[in-house]
Protein backbone atom coordinates (compact mmCIF):
# COMPACT_ATOMS: atom_id res chain seq x y z
CA UNK A 1 0.00 0.00 0.00
CA UNK A 2 1.45 3.23 -0.99
CA UNK A 3 1.51 6.36 2.12
CA UNK A 4 -0.80 9.08 1.30
CA UNK A 5 1.38 12.11 -0.15
CA UNK A 6 4.16 9.87 -1.28
CA UNK A 7 4.83 9.80 -5.22
CA UNK A 8 7.22 6.98 -6.38
CA UNK A 9 10.60 8.36 -8.08
CA UNK A 10 10.49 7.93 -12.11
CA UNK A 11 13.16 7.99 -14.30
CA UNK A 12 14.40 10.76 -16.47
CA UNK A 13 13.73 8.35 -19.37
CA UNK A 14 10.33 7.77 -18.16
CA UNK A 15 9.85 11.47 -17.22
CA UNK A 16 10.90 12.42 -20.58
CA UNK A 17 8.49 9.92 -23.06
CA UNK A 18 5.53 11.09 -20.37
CA UNK A 19 6.21 14.61 -21.29
CA UNK A 20 6.68 13.82 -24.99
CA UNK A 21 3.55 11.95 -24.65
CA UNK A 22 1.34 14.53 -23.06
CA UNK A 23 2.49 17.31 -25.71
CA UNK A 24 1.16 14.78 -28.42
CA UNK A 25 -1.85 15.41 -26.84
CA UNK A 26 -1.65 18.92 -26.47
CA UNK A 27 -0.89 18.89 -30.61
CA UNK A 28 -4.22 16.91 -30.79
CA UNK A 29 -6.19 19.00 -28.78
CA UNK A 30 -4.93 21.72 -30.58
CA UNK A 31 -5.74 20.19 -33.72
CA UNK A 32 -9.47 19.65 -32.50
CA UNK A 33 -9.97 22.97 -31.52
CA UNK A 34 -8.85 24.41 -34.97
CA UNK A 35 -11.13 22.31 -36.71
CA UNK A 36 -13.69 23.03 -34.21
CA UNK A 37 -13.21 27.58 -34.87
CA UNK A 38 -13.49 26.30 -38.94
CA UNK A 39 -9.34 26.85 -39.12
CA UNK A 40 -9.18 23.48 -40.56
CA UNK A 41 -11.41 21.80 -43.40
CA UNK A 42 -12.56 18.30 -42.68
CA UNK A 43 -10.32 17.01 -45.74
CA UNK A 44 -7.60 18.58 -43.36
CA UNK A 45 -8.69 17.40 -40.11
CA UNK A 46 -9.37 13.90 -41.82
CA UNK A 47 -5.87 13.48 -42.39
CA UNK A 48 -4.80 14.36 -39.12
CA UNK A 49 -2.24 16.90 -37.27
CA UNK A 50 0.70 17.28 -38.96
CA UNK A 51 3.00 15.76 -36.60
CA UNK A 52 1.15 12.39 -36.65
CA UNK A 53 1.61 12.30 -40.31
CA UNK A 54 4.76 12.07 -40.70
CA UNK A 55 4.48 9.40 -37.53
CA UNK A 56 2.36 7.40 -39.45
CA UNK A 57 5.27 7.35 -42.74
CA UNK A 58 7.82 6.20 -40.71
CA UNK A 59 5.52 3.41 -39.37
CA UNK A 60 4.59 2.47 -42.83
CA UNK A 61 8.23 2.16 -44.10
CA UNK A 62 8.91 0.46 -40.66
CA UNK A 63 6.29 -2.24 -41.60
CA UNK A 64 7.48 -2.35 -45.22
CA UNK A 65 10.93 -2.97 -44.33
CA UNK A 66 9.59 -5.73 -42.11
CA UNK A 67 7.58 -7.37 -44.43
CA UNK A 68 9.96 -7.02 -47.26
CA UNK A 69 12.32 -8.42 -45.23
CA UNK A 70 10.17 -11.46 -43.78
CA UNK A 71 7.93 -12.36 -46.84
CA UNK A 72 10.29 -10.87 -50.12
CA UNK A 73 13.70 -11.81 -49.31
CA UNK A 74 13.06 -15.56 -47.95
CA UNK A 75 11.83 -16.15 -51.56
CA UNK A 76 14.46 -14.69 -53.70
CA UNK A 77 16.85 -17.01 -51.42
CA UNK A 78 14.69 -19.83 -51.52
CA UNK A 79 14.94 -19.90 -55.64
CA UNK A 80 18.10 -21.40 -56.45
CA UNK A 81 17.66 -24.63 -54.58
CA UNK A 82 16.40 -26.85 -57.37
CA UNK A 83 12.80 -25.37 -58.14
Amino acid sequence: MVERGFLPEFSPEALEEAEEELQRLRDLLSFVTAFRDKKVSLAEFLRGPPSWQQAAFEIEDLLFDFLEEEFVEPRRRGRGRGR
